[in-house]
């Protein structure tokens, strides 16, 4: 290394500059995932960047003059205490907001400063020169600070993946720039120049290595749920068609074509023939006023039992499916048809309708649970009968009978009226398309085209002509396998209106939308798929293992764990002289020779890749010299030969050769690095 004593500890221009342009990016950066977030609005941060932007530009100038008056300066920070208390009142109300805008003005106020105490230095100097002083270390450091909490304010509710991205890359940055300020204090404590050392890669390898640990960690961490993570899906919008509280056919109806995840079934191979397509109920209409269809109001809590939460009586046999599910805004569940039992959930209640079920707790969120279902369930109480009270007119009670005929069983009137709709009725994806609001009526006799909810309500009032008990159902539909992990993927774009009807007590499934039209129908390409597939398969990692990993599966490791460990000590304790004779038999020794030589290239590598420093801290601690981790070599060789002077003799060519070949770059041959491994082998006290 070439080494050049300085008067004055200064850096020169351009490398302040690049400084602070890394400080000014890595505060604009840390911002950037509130755009993705919507923590805050826009407006604001915005306005952050452009003023980043413009501090940025502010450094090519060439006058020395403070961008902002000291005084004025002051005035504004002292000014924000009131902005920050109406904002945090008046204006966002909300602590989160309001916070966040008072670290987007606190990182601007200490760029401004930053600037300012660049500009009035380099008005003293001949040459605009920058101290890393005490003052302007801390000062760098306060900036780091601000940028932390910026961050972390910033990816507080983020619950995508892709959130990682940032914080691995923030990380990176960071500690990139603590490298260089450390090495450039240090440089002003010692008063030597030192060439930057590649401090890129160097923080890049110290984030891997911190990465790997907190993934070691991560599963024996206390599980703590946070408030601002609200989990894997948004809300669900009350006009997408299937989930709305109300169906009122007097207003814009909308199918979401979102294909944000809202739930993902799990179930065994031998289940999916008998229980797909998959439909997940979440509300019911069984009722018609005022123009509008609405479900039965109810608000029963469901007994608990060892076994689970009993909804129905299960007829035949069952299965069991694991769901995770992103609540709704009122806690609703997304029940499979066919469900008798949930098992692992919460406390449920009966509610806002018959068989629509919710989380006995306020608020939204991930929820892991399992269903019981069975091919056919019947309810734990009789169904009352009742029709849904809409007029018949006269017209579609003609219509009504011309479609069954002759037919008499409610199951034979169903299976005509739905093959009727299916065949003769066109489907129509965008209600938009229509052009103007039908009436259920209009749809029957004269329109014959709309979407999903015009042919369940059409459905329903067609049987009711004929004498048949009948409700409309929303939910989601169908859903999407995904091959790699054996689950099917429901989506809010998978969101759809059936019909089921009572017979015998029981409630039986029908659905008019012609089944090629239904949810999940469009076909993909193999690419696609399996593409796509690799997608929710790291999403559900996330979700799974990340967002919604608790104190159960914590529980679950440590009960699997011991479970493994007692059948291995059963085994091996059966396996009695055969378990001897394996460990010191032929291959048992082979394997031991293979770890030890292992061992040994992995001794030989580490010791090979280790500087001719670090090997000259080894071997003299193994002589009882003590070599504090935070010294320099220049250090080390000062110390020396205040105390050794005849092993600093013996090691300064070594010193020598270990700087030039890590801090001045110059290339060092193999030989030379040997010998003077091979002299430090033979150090002697």
């Amino acid at each position: 290394m070439k080494l050049e004593r300085l008067s004055l500890p200064f850096a020169t221009t351009p490398a302040i500059e690049r400084r602070e342009l890394e400080t000014l990016f890595l505060a604009s950066f840390a911002a950037i995932p509130l755009y993705l977030t919507g923590a805050i609005s826009p407006l604001p941060l915005t306005l952050f960047h452009g003023v980043m932007v413009a501090l940025g530009l502010a450094l090519f100038r060439s006058n020395n003059e403070p961008l902002v008056g000291a005084p004025t300066l002051r005035f504004l920070a002292v000014g924000y205490l009131f902005i920050y208390l109406v904002d945090a009142f008046v204006i966002s109300r909300s602590a989160i907001r309001s916070s966040t805008h008072l670290l987007l003005f606190i990182a601007v106020y200490q760029a401004v400063e930053a600037q300012n105490r660049l500009r009035t230095i380099g008005a003293a100097t001949d040459e605009r020169k920058y101290s890393i002083d005490g003052a302007g270390y801390r000062h760098q450091l306060g900036r780091l600070l601000v940028i932390v909490f910026l961050f972390v304010a910033s990816v507080a509710n983020a619950t995508h993946q892709s959130v990682m991205i940032f914080v691995l890359a923030i990380a990176v940055l960071l500690f990139r720039h603590l490298i260089e300020l450390s090495r450039v204090a240090t440089s002003r404590h010692v008063r030597v120049s030192q060439v930057a050392p590649d401090t890129g890669r160097t923080a890049v390898q110290f984030v891997v290595a911190a990465t790997a640990g907190a993934m070691l960690l991560f599963p024996l961490l206390p599980r703590v749920r946070s408030p601002f993570v609200p989990g894997f899906a948004g809300a669900l919008q009350s006009a997408s068609t299937g989930l709305s509280d109300t169906i009122d056919f007097n207003n814009q109806r909308s199918i979401s074509s979102d294909p944000l995840v809202v739930a993902r079934v799990w179930m065994r191979q031998d289940a999916i023939a008998l229980f797909t397509p998959l439909r997940l109920r979440g509300r019911t209409y069984d009722d018609f006023r005022d123009g509008v269809w609405i479900g039965e109001s109810r608000n029963e809590l469901v007994p608990q039992s060892p076994e689970g939460s009993r909804i129905a009586t299960a007829v035949g046999i069952s299965r069991d499916l694991t769901i995770q599910q992103k609540l709704l805004s009122d806690s609703r569940l997304l029940i499979p048809v066919g469900t008798h039992t949930l098992v692992d959930a919460p406390r449920v209640r009966e509610a806002p309708s018959r068989d629509v079920y919710r989380v006995a707790r306020s608020g939204s969120g991930i929820i892991n649970y399992q269903a019981r279902i069975s091919r056919t369930v019947t309810p734990l109480e009789p169904v009352e009968p009742g029709f849904v009270d809409y007029p018949i007119s006269p017209q579609v009670e003609a219509f009504a009978r011309s479609i069954i005929g002759s037919s008499t069983a409610p199951l034979a009137k169903s299976a005509k009226i739905e093959a009727f709709l299916s065949g003769r009725f066109r489907y129509v994806p965008d209600p938009a398309s229509i052009g103007r609001q039908l009436s259920v009526d209009e749809f029957l006799l004269r329109e014959r085209r709309g979407h999903c909810e015009y042919f369940a309500a059409g459905m329903v009032v067609l049987l009711k002509a004929v004498g048949v008990q009948s409700r409309i159902v929303g939910g989601f539909y169908g859903g999407k396998l995904n091959p790699l992990t054996g689950y099917f993927v429901v989506r809010k774009s998978d969101a759809h209106a059936w019909v089921e009807i009572l017979d015998g007590g029981k409630w039986v499934t029908f659905d008019p939308t012609p089944a090629s039209l239904r949810p999940g129908t469009a076909a993909s390409g193999l690419f696609s798929a399996y593409m796509t597939a690799i997608g929710d398969s790291i999403s559900y990692f996330w979700d799974r293992y990340v967002l919604t990993f608790g104190l159960v599966d914590q529980i679950a490791i440590v009960a699997a764990f011991f479970v493994r460990t007692k059948n291995f000590l059963v085994q091996v304790g059966s396996g009695g002289l055969s378990t001897l004779r394996f460990l010191m038999g032929w291959n048992a020794l082979i394997a031991l020779g293979l770890a030890l030589a292992l061992g040994l290239v992995i001794s030989r590598v580490r010791r090979s890749r280790r500087s001719l420093f670090g090997e000259m801290v080894v071997r003299l601690r193994q002589r009882g010299i003590e070599v504090d981790p935070a010294m320099t070599s220049g250090e080390l060789a000062v110390m020396l030969r205040e105390r050794h002077p005849l092993i600093a003799e013996r090691l300064a060519p070594i010193i020598e050769l270990y700087e030039r070949q890590r801090f001045a770059g110059i290339p060092v041959a193999a030989e030379r690095i040997a010998a003077a491994r091979e002299s430090l082998a033979s150090l002697e006290a």
